[in-house]
């Protein structure tokens, strides 16, 4: 397995939990998706974890023009600089 943890401010919560949701019907149906897990602090941190049956298939999904497009409209809805980190499990 392999996941992705993503971080960030948000204050605007309503927005990325419509991205998030979003992502079913924008980019949904990725191969090797297994899942995610996604929520707010009570600091308006988010914090989401994605996971994938392996590194080379959430690569294979980053890679696809859609996943890129969606990203675009979820990193918008942060109140500043977010992270990803990445590792196999």
């Amino acid at each position: 397995m392999f996941i992705q943890v993503m971080q960030g401010p948000c204050t605007r919560r309503d927005d990325l939990r419509a991205a998030v949701d979003a992502w079913h019907t924008d980019v949904g149906g990725a191969a090797g998706w297994l899942g995610g897990t996604f929520g707010f602090t009570d600091d308006d941190q988010f914090i989401g974890v994605v996971r994938f049956e392996s590194q080379e298939l959430a690569m294979a999904n980053s890679d696809r023009p859609e996943q890129g497009a969606w990203a675009e409209k979820f990193m918008a809805a942060f109140d500043g600089p977010s992270s990803s980190t990445t590792a196999p499990t």
